[in-house]
């Protein structure tokens, strides 16, 4: 919808060289495209198709944190959204790992620091790995009908 999207393909059997170059310059038209193996689809499903979700999930409630301590819905958003724009520029034009990026970001005993901390009190990334399974699950069961 707005050329920022995400398109995994599976080389089907019988499909040339030529073929594929094609379907991949079509999607690569409208977004990043990565070609894995067919077994994998539900996996991309879980983590690309179903993320979006996710992510305005994620998004919206550090939008109501902001609202509930005292800005305005539409200027949080405004913060929010431009603040994740920023981050995923950020780890996809950076030669770093999302770790090392982390760490960079995270200020020693400061306020990113105390927010990373509480959320791995919370186990906030066995939660999100979690969500993403029940997502693949679900792949899994309406592929196979």
């Amino acid at each position: 919808m707005y050329s920022k999207g995400a398109t995994a393909l599976a080389r089907g059997n019988g499909v040339s060289d030529t073929e594929f170059s094609f379907a991949e310059g079509l999607f690569a038209a409208s977004g990043v495209t990565a070609t894995v193996e067919e077994k994998d689809m539900d996996t991309v499903t879980g983590i690309s198709g179903s993320s979006p979700a996710f992510f305005m999930s994620f998004l919206k409630s550090i939008i109501e944190a902001g609202v509930i301590a005292g800005l305005d819905e539409k200027t949080a958003e405004c913060l929010v959204v431009g603040t994740m724009e920023g981050t995923a520029k950020m780890v996809r034009d950076s030669d770093q790992s999302i770790d090392e990026l982390i760490k960079a970001v995270a200020s020693p005993n400061g306020t990113t620091e105390a927010g990373l901390k509480k959320m791995a009190e919370l186990a906030v990334d066995k939660a999100t790995k979690e969500v993403i399974d029940a997502a693949i699950k679900r792949s899994v069961e309406l592929s196979n009908g």
